[in-house]
């Protein structure tokens, strides 16, 4: 009886595997190239994946990340953000503002770079400074397509009410807005 490391190495169980991934990727309604960014591999392996002739020039590794998403159980979106730096649930709970369809936001979350997801998650929390209240932030799903970590910060202008001024210069804003002294005295009041 042979092993399960001797029969993952041999031509029956790659033939499998790369059954296996060709099923998900139809199932995921994904491409190679997406496939090759997921897993952080160039597209000349996924290509080669295609030929059985050219498999011995699959590195080990890579086969070895292929066998370990078929040990997981994972789709291949849920298994890249098991390996990302950075996962989904990391920038749904920072965010704060759970809205919209969840599964929408995902699939964008899970075609972002790992360099775009450690700019998102620095980028957050002084997001979160200039728009505290969640209901002027956007919702998650327009945040992440429109790219809005590369945006420029601005902090919102304080606007001034009444409460805000002093008597003096309460009386003074509203003789300038043309106010007479009658209504002057009972908005003081």
């Amino acid at each position: 009886m042979e092993t399960i490391e001797a029969r993952e190495m041999t031509v029956n169980y790659k033939e499998e595997l790369l059954g296996d991934i060709m099923d998900e990727l139809k199932k995921e309604n994904m491409s190679q190239a997406k496939l090759a960014r997921l897993f952080n591999l160039t597209d000349s392996v996924i290509s080669t994946m295609k030929n059985k002739k050219y498999w011995h020039w699959i590195n080990p590794e890579v086969w070895q990340v292929f066998i370990n998403w078929k040990k997981s159980g994972l789709t291949f979106y849920e298994y890249s953000d098991y390996l990302s730096v950075i996962s989904f649930d990391e920038f749904w709970n920072l965010y704060d503002k759970k809205v919209g369809d969840i599964d929408k936001v995902k699939l964008i979350w899970f075609n972002l770079s790992e360099e775009d997801k450690i700019k998102i998650i620095s980028f957050i929390p002084k997001y979160i400074e200039t728009r505290p209240d969640k209901y002027y932030r956007k919702d998650p799903i327009q945040f992440l397509t429109n790219k809005c970590w590369n945006d420029e910060l601005i902090k919102p202008k304080k606007i001034y009410g009444i409460a805000d001024y002093s008597d003096i210069q309460l009386t003074d804003e509203l003789v300038r807005r043309g106010y007479s002294g009658e209504l002057i005295k009972k908005i003081k009041i």
